[in-house]
Parts: C-alpha cells; structure tokens; sequence
C-alpha cells in the first residue's frame, strides 16, 4: 500500500496488512507450516498429547465397511445441523438407494433453519432442549406422518465443534468439552457423556419417535462431505477440513487451532483476539474464517470511529456479528447501490458518507484479501497431504465446500485460487458444491448407511 498522509489511508495502514505486497514463497512456506501441523497432529493420535496439541486430528470412527455399506430404502434419518451462528434441520428418506429430503403432506420439503442470535454460552440441558423444541416447531409437520411408522431409523447430528469419536452398538457419536471453539460454552456438555446420546435423550423427553435402536451419526460439517472421490473444507464461520487418507480412513482436521509466524495477522486481529475467551488460540481460524473476519471488521470499524472518520452511530447497526460480514459481502459487491444494499443504506442513513465507504470498503478488501492468502495455504497443505497417503489422486485434489462465507462473498473464492495457482502450480484444486446443505445430506447418507450396515451385523448374532 502506498503511503500516504490522509486520515484514512493511515488509519488502514496502522490496522490491516496489505498481503498483495508479500511474497509467493511467503505461503508457500505457510502451506508447509500447516502440513507439519498435520503430520504432528497424525502421529499424536490416540495419545494423552493429541488433546494439547493446537493441530488436532481426529480420526471419525465409523468402520470403512460401514462407509460403503449400500443404503437400505424405506429409512427415515432426521438431520440436526448446529454450526457457530444457526441450527438447520430436515427429514430425509432412503428411495432407490438415495437420500431424499422428505415432503409433508403439501409436498413442500420438509426443512428448516434458525439463527441462534448471537448466542454462544448455554448449559447441556437448555442447549439440547431448545433443539428438540426446534425440531418439534420446525419439522413437526413430518413428525406426524412419522407417528405411524415407528421411531425415527437414524440420527445425522452434524456437531461442528471438536470431539473425540466413539463407536459402539448405536453408532458413532462424539463426546467433547465445554469450551468450544467460535468463542462457544455448553456448560455440563462433557459431564453429559456423548453428545449424540445427549440430543437422543431430549428428543425422547420432547416425544419424539427416537429410541435405542436409532443408530446416530455425529459427524462435523467437513466429515459429513467425504466420499471416495472428495475431501471436505468448511469456510463459514468457522474453518474446517477433513480428509480421507486411504489406510488411516477420514481424518478431521480442526484447522482452527495450531499458529505459525507467517500467519498474516494484523494489528486489527490481534485486538479482535484479545477480546476472544481464547486468547491466542484458534489462530488460523481467526484469520481465515467468517467470525474472525467479521471480528476485525468491527476493530476496524470502531477505531475508525474513534478518530472521528466515521459516526458514532455505524457499530449501532450491527445487532449480530454475522451482519459485519453481509456489510463486506455488500461493500465487496461490484456496483452497489444505497437502493438495493440494506446495511449500506443503513450505514448512509446513521451519516456515513461516500468517502467512509470507500475506505470500509479498502478495509474489507484487505481483510479478505489476507483471510483467502491464509485459507490457500491451508487448501495446499491439505492437499499435500492427500497425496503423500493417496497416490490415486495424483495432480487433481476436488474438495467438497461448505460455507456461505466462502461461496457468497464476492471475489473470495477467486482469491483463494488465484493464490493456490501461485503456490502450487502443479496441482488442480476443485471446489465443487454450493448447497450450504451439502454436509447434512452427506450426513444423513452416513447415517443410512450406518444403520444398515448395523441392522446387518445385529441380524447376523
């Protein structure tokens, strides 16, 4: 970046780091960062150091047998997603060997989505009950259809936080901490045994046809992708990735945690981060991700504000940190308008003016420019990996991608691989799947094949 003597321009250079300026070699040498990370994470598994360890690797627990199992129709699994910003739920059934979202009797799919507002601090038994009261007033209308049927075949309870898989006569289930990454807090979650167990418990209590012999699945939202043909990434909120190393089966990254001095961290991230319960930690997750994004946007925001470049009134509009990243989606967006943009025009009507957006909008260019950078570095890292476990892959490694951040944001996608290009030539990276509801379908096929695959083995006793 230029220097320059105006107001604006110097505010930028004091809180945010222009990458466009760093060197190839700079993420290159990020990428074999992230790799090592991965490689610790791999031979720690299963020791007393995997938990301290910031580049955990999980291994997902479901047999490879059960993952190829072949999908039994007339199943009926419900899927429960819970991501850092909104639980989303739907019925599914098993027709012809594929998942299919569910019809009510209108023949409208029967799914649903709500934001938690904000929320991250619950205790176990509040979290899982205001679950089962969602699925009871958002998917209640199959429930009835359901109550001749018999219980619910499976569960696919998508858990995008970090836990340790167990595997038993009911499926894979996940049992993790009470602190979570995203700056999340279930008090009594570890207490309360598996997590899978725990939703079980509530929907039962709520009345809802669950019983012993539902098989669950807890997956996160990156493992839920993995097929034999794709690896899993997640850039929304959070920042995730999981991959299917032949031999060692799917392995789940949790790409939040770990650090590395080539990080492009700014001076807005590190104040972002001091403000976070997890200070220092969920290093690469603050960088790259949605929450730690947005989160930089606000420093940025309110330091602008107390230099006296923007009004007092502009963080006032922003009642939930996920609008800090619609407002750079919207300042990101090729010929945008005051008319048809909400939070610009919002942030017009509070007294910001055409120079304040011009520079917000040089703010998120730069904020978003170092989050692809960092999340490229990652990509290459885990494809790296890949191929060094999978030589069937060869030059060409296709993730499946979930996130709106990542797929709605206007230019981001193109940045990251325009970045990976740079770093590594060689390879062809695909991301392929703009659903946001991909992983939950994925999930809800794991789940059917799981539980045919455990109908088979009790048949067989």
């Amino acid at each position: 970046m230029a220097l320059s003597s105006s107001p604006s321009e110097t505010l930028l250079q004091d809180m945010l780091i222009d990458t466009s300026t760093i060197p190839a070699s700079h993420f290159k040498d990020l990428a074999k960062d992230f790799n090592a990370g991965m490689q610790y994470g791999l031979a720690l598994q299963g020791t007393p150091a995997q938990e301290t360890n910031p580049f955990k690797m999980y291994d997902s627990g479901i047999p490879a047998a059960a993952l190829d199992a072949q999908m039994v129709d007339g199943q009926t699994v419900l899927g429960i997603d819970v991501g850092g910003t909104a639980v989303k739920g739907a019925f599914y059934e098993v027709k012809d060997g594929k998942v299919y979202v569910a019809t009510d009797a209108n023949g409208d799919r029967v799914t649903a989505e709500e934001s938690f507002g904000g929320r991250t601090t619950w205790n176990a038994a509040e979290f899982y009950g205001m679950l089962a009261d969602f699925v009871t007033r958002r998917l209640g209308r199959h429930l009835a259809q359901q109550a001749g049927q018999g219980p619910i075949d499976a569960l696919a309870y998508m858990y995008s936080f970090p836990g340790v898989a167990t595997f038993g006569n009911n499926g894979q289930d996940v049992v993790s901490h009470d602190g979570l990454p995203k700056e999340w807090h279930i008090a009594g979650l570890e207490a309360g045994g598996p997590v899978g167990a725990q939703l079980i418990d509530a929907l039962h209590q709520a009345g809802i046809l669950v019983g012993e012999t539902t098989t669950r699945v807890v997956p996160n939202d990156t493992t839920a992708m993995i097929d034999k043909d794709h690896q899993g990434l997640v850039l929304g909120t959070g920042a995730n990735i999981a991959v299917n190393l032949q031999d060692l089966g799917i392995v789940n990254q949790e790409c939040g945690g770990g650090d590395s001095k080539r990080l492009p961290k700014s001076n807005a991230m590190h104040i972002f981060d001091k403000g976070t319960t997890n200070f220092g930690g969920q290093q690469w997750e603050k960088v790259t991700a949605g929450y730690g994004v947005g989160g930089q946007m606000k420093v940025l925001i309110a330091e602008a504000v107390r230099r006296g470049l923007l009004p007092e009134t502009l963080p006032g509009i922003f009642t939930d940190p996920s609008l800090l990243n619609r407002f750079m989606s919207e300042l990101m967006t090729p010929g945008r308008t005051a008319n048809d943009l909400p939070l610009i025009s919002s942030a017009r009507r509070v007294g910001v003016s055409d120079q304040g957006l011009t520079m917000l909008n040089r703010g998120a260019e730069l904020i978003l420019k170092a989050s692809a950078d960092a999340a490229a570095s990652m990509v290459v890292a885990a494809g790296n990996l890949v191929r060094a476990y999978s030589p069937k892959f060869g030059g060409i490694v296709n993730f499946k991608t979930e996130g709106s951040f990542f797929w709605k944001t206007p230019g981001y996608k193109q940045n990251v691989a325009a970045t990976i290009a740079v770093i590594d030539p060689s390879t062809n990276y695909n991301f392929v799947g703009k659903d946001y509801r991909l992983g939950l379908v994925g999930a809800a096929q794991q789940a059917a094949r799981l539980n045919t695959y455990l109908n088979a083995q009790r048949a067989s006793r």
